[in-house]
């Protein structure tokens, strides 16, 4: 290894450390004729020599693989002032980087004004009478005669004159240095202030933003509530229970039987219309009614369509706490126990009436999604593998499906034992990424065979993002949870076919919508739970 190392400011030294972490040479540029040696990048030729830039002194630095100094290259000799960055092609060609003639030099420091005056080099520390007119190299100071004739004979002595000369341009190359450093950091500073303000600006927009949506959507409940309240008339309904309730008991104070009879007969035959109308199922045109339903009732007139915006009232009808930090999926079997996989195991859900929620840990394993496949047998997507495992009741894994450089998503098993997965590469989350990905939507066999592929529309545009959960209706289209970035996702209903019949589309676009899970009734209501 060859370090350029910094031993102070306007120091350095380049140092040769083998493999094996030993240093086999340093150099500090103590054979050039510079007093000061200041490094500032390097690279290593062919044959193993390197070449160290010097900006101080505006000279390239040749040394041989044992540390030798071969040459030394003034760079203004050949047009290049103040060698900065280097970089050699395979070629040999070296490629020098200057500081630019246009950088901004506003401000640079202390400006200095020049005027001709002699050059002092005062009196020597050690003979105070005598001036000093020599430097000596090898003590690296200024003498007078008594200094050379007691203590430096043999040492080599340079005119005063030329040491100065020789300083003074290192003392040039050094000022200019300096003032690039400060306009360089002055300009640093200049972005990294104007980022600054940008960012904050951005983040108090996206506060006022929000607030907006929260008190948007505030207004917009609050309206909900009152006109589902001014629409709610319990107290006529209540009115008509007290009356009814009046006739009852002056029926039972009149003792007479006549009354009796005629009274209760119009209030039952009253209530069980009641509660035909209200137990009676609608049908819908198309939907068969079951044998069950005509033995029971009739044959009825079906209904041509259901109000698609009628309003469907969820109620709880319990909750359980349990020990695991991150429910990702629940899938149910036919005997009444859940499945639920977090982020790291598979745990087996039995909830009996009257009893404690109970929880075990089937196995470790990171899947993304699960299904249930025949036999109680479990279809795991797994979360970092681009494999689909069949974990049998032995707790035996089997592939079912290997994908080549893509991942399971989503998963499904449709009645008719067909397995839907989407796939996707690993990565953003992007809707229209580069030709070179793949967002997939796979239908297989019950044997893991491919059967078919959609992954564009009509229009050419791709079908799904990140497929995150798939449920089919009982035509076997498919509707798909859609993340089409970490916040926002969309639901698509994919024909059978493969064609996009509809998809989601949020009614005011600075509401984010997280879409988690998805659930179809037998009536073909969809269920969709957000976040």
């Amino acid at each position: 290894m060859l370090i350029i190392d910094m031993t102070s400011n306007f120091e350095g030294r380049i140092v040769f450390l083998t493999k094996n972490g030993n240093v086999s040479w340093v150099y500090k540029g103590e054979e050039s004729p510079y007093s000061l040696f200041n490094p500032y990048d390097l690279v290593v030729t062919a044959r193993d020599n390197a070449i160290i830039s010097d900006i101080a002194n505006q000279a390239f630095h040749i040394l041989n693989s044992y540390g030798k100094l071969i040459q030394i290259q003034r760079s203004v000799d050949i047009g290049i002032s103040l060698p900065y960055s280097m970089s050699m092609n395979r070629g040999g060609d070296l490629f020098v980087e200057t500081y630019p003639d246009n950088v901004d030099q506003t401000y640079v420091g202390t400006s200095i004004e020049y005027s001709y005056k002699e050059i002092e080099y005062g009196k020597c520390s050690w003979h105070i009478n005598q001036d000093t007119n020599l430097y000596c190299k090898d003590c690296s100071r200024l003498v007078c005669p008594k200094c050379v004739s007691e203590t430096h004979q043999q040492h080599v002595l340079i005119d005063t004159d030329q040491i100065y000369t020789e300083k003074e341009s290192q003392l040039s190359n050094l000022i200019e240095l300096y003032k690039l450093k400060i306009t360089s950091n002055t300009n640093i500073n200049k972005i990294f202030q104007n980022k600054y303000d940008e960012s904050k600006g951005t983040i108090i927009k996206r506060k006022e933003d929000i607030a907006k949506i929260l008190d948007d959507h505030s207004t917009k409940m609050l309206y909900q509530l009152e006109e589902k309240c001014k629409n709610t008339d319990f107290d006529s309904e209540l009115e008509d229970l007290n009356k009814t309730l009046d006739i009852l008991l002056k029926c039972r104070q009149s003792r007479r039987g006549d009354l009796l009879l005629d009274t209760l007969k119009t209030i039952q035959d009253t209530e069980i219309q009641h509660d035909l109308a209200a137990c009676f199922p609608r049908f819908v045109m198309g939907r068969p009614i079951s044998r069950k339903i005509i033995e029971k009732f009739g044959s009825f007139k079906e209904e041509t369509v259901l109000d698609p915006n009628e309003e469907i009232i969820l109620k709880l009808k319990s909750s359980h706490v349990t020990s695991l930090k991150m429910i990702k999926r629940i899938v149910e079997d036919l005997g009444g126990t859940f499945y639920v996989i977090d982020e790291s195991s598979l745990y087996r859900v039995v909830l009996k009436k009257g009893e404690k929620l109970q929880t075990k840990k089937i196995t470790d394993i990171k899947a993304f999604d699960i299904s249930f496949f025949k036999c109680n047998e479990i279809l795991i997507a797994m979360q970092t593998e681009g494999k689909i495992m069949i974990l049998k009741q032995s707790l035996n894994m089997k592939l079912f499906h290997s994908f080549s450089g893509l991942l399971p998503r989503a998963i499904h098993r449709t009645k008719d034992d067909k397995v839907i997965v989407g796939v996707r590469e690993a990565g953003e989350l992007l809707l229209s990424p580069g030709e070179d990905c793949k967002r997939q939507i796979i239908i297989l066999d019950i044997n893991g065979l491919e059967e078919n592929v959609f992954e564009y529309d009509k229009d050419g545009q791709r079908i799904v993002s990140m497929p995150m959960k798939i449920k089919t209706n009982s035509d076997d289209d498919m509707l798909i949870i859609d993340m089409i970035s970490k916040l926002e996702g969309r639901i698509v209903f994919l024909t059978k076919n493969g064609n996009v019949s509809w998809f989601t589309t949020q009614p005011n676009p600075h509401i984010v919508c997280l879409n988690h899970g998805i659930w179809l009734s037998h009536q073909g209501i969809m269920l969709l739970y957000q976040t």
